[in-house]
């Protein structure tokens, strides 16, 4: 199976940071909210050519990013036993293939059509792509294509690769590259376990893995999100026992815990100050209802649980992470309904 993947730019300026207003270097943009700064773009556009600049025959599960000119993917090529992962580099002007990184698949069972899962994640001080795939390889590009570091996390850490594509994307935060995933190895690491790994951005060396509590239920892939609360850079995810937690990114210190899902969490969170919104599509832990929308404040935190501001039961929002907009919040749930609150 192929995709084409089509682009369409329009450059409102430049940021003070080393990235443009035009870049997109987070799967869900620079602020992490799936909200766009840019204004007075085109309302419609067409493959047949209106408002589209170029297109290529590539195309990709997840999100493509765009930093400082290039468009960066990941997906797959070849056929039966020749299918490989790569990491594609475009020209964001021209479409123009720059450089592309090809590598074998192994240690999973994961289908063809659900390769190239993960989102990459791009650093805008450095230019620097970090990439997982599906057989637990995580590397680290500079801008052209040039491997700078990589980890074998299936070898090193007994990474579990799940069912069905559901792997963890990495993120990159200050100096830290970091990526939640399910292992079970040596020592502390014997038992099987959620835990959040972050290394070094520059080396890859470890600086520290957070253990969530509780038993895993299933494979997950939400992707964490970083923000100052109360003064302190906490990352906030999905986990695969049920809950969103709280991790002072800087230590790998566990802030808190709020669980709400009998089994894993899909989705992202939204950060809006001190207040968590995230949703799952599971049953309820304390009802027979499926799905559940949460809004906490990770600000007033009591015996390690943030203090719930509301929820609503009985929208399956499992798969779509929420967007936050003027003070609405637009989710859509498993059927593609989507809902404002």
């Amino acid at each position: 199976m192929r995709w084409r993947l089509l682009f369409a730019f329009w450059v409102a300026g430049t940021l003070t940071s080393p990235a443009s207003a035009a870049d997109w270097y987070n799967w869900r943009g620079p602020w992490h909210t799936g909200v766009s700064p840019e204004k007075n773009l085109p309302s419609k556009w067409s493959v047949d050519g209106e408002n589209l600049i170029w297109k290529a025959p590539y195309g990709c599960r997840s999100t493509p990013l765009v930093l400082n000119g290039r468009v960066y993917f990941i997906n797959y090529t070849g056929e039966k036993e020749t299918i490989q992962e790569r990491v594609m580099c475009l020209d964001a002007d021209t479409g123009k293939l720059i450089w592309e990184y090809k590598f074998n698949i192994w240690h999973t069972d994961i289908v063809t059509v659900r390769l190239g899962w993960t989102n990459i994640a791009a650093d805008p001080k450095t230019g620097n792509i970090y990439a997982h795939g599906t057989q637990g390889m995580l590397y680290c590009f500079d801008k052209d294509g040039k491997v700078l570091w990589s980890h074998s996390l299936t070898e090193e850490y007994g990474r579990i690769s799940g069912y069905g594509g559901r792997l963890c994307s990495p993120i990159v935060d200050e100096d830290l590259v970091i990526i939640g995933m399910l292992n079970s190895s040596w020592g502390d690491h014997g038992k099987s376990a959620n835990r959040i790994l972050a290394m070094k951005k520059d080396s890859g060396a470890v600086v520290w893995w957070c253990e969530i509590p509780g038993q895993p239920n299933d494979t997950y892939y939400a992707v964490p999100v970083v923000a100052v609360i109360n003064g302190e850079r906490i990352l906030v995810t999905g986990t695969a026992v049920g809950s969103v937690v709280g991790i002072r990114v800087r230590t790998g210190e566990l802030v808190w815990s709020y669980h709400y899902c009998t089994t894993a969490v899909n989705v992202a969170p939204v950060i809006d100050g001190t207040l968590v919104y995230i949703s799952h599509g599971e049953e309820n832990p304390d009802n027979n209802v499926k799905g559940r929308i949460i809004c906490l404040d990770a600000g007033q935190i009591t015996k390690g649980q943030p203090k719930l501001v509301w929820q609503v039961d009985g929208i399956k929002a499992r798969w779509c992470s929420p967007i936050l907009h003027e003070g609405r919040l637009y989710i859509a749930d498993e059927i593609a309904k989507l809902y404002c609150l």
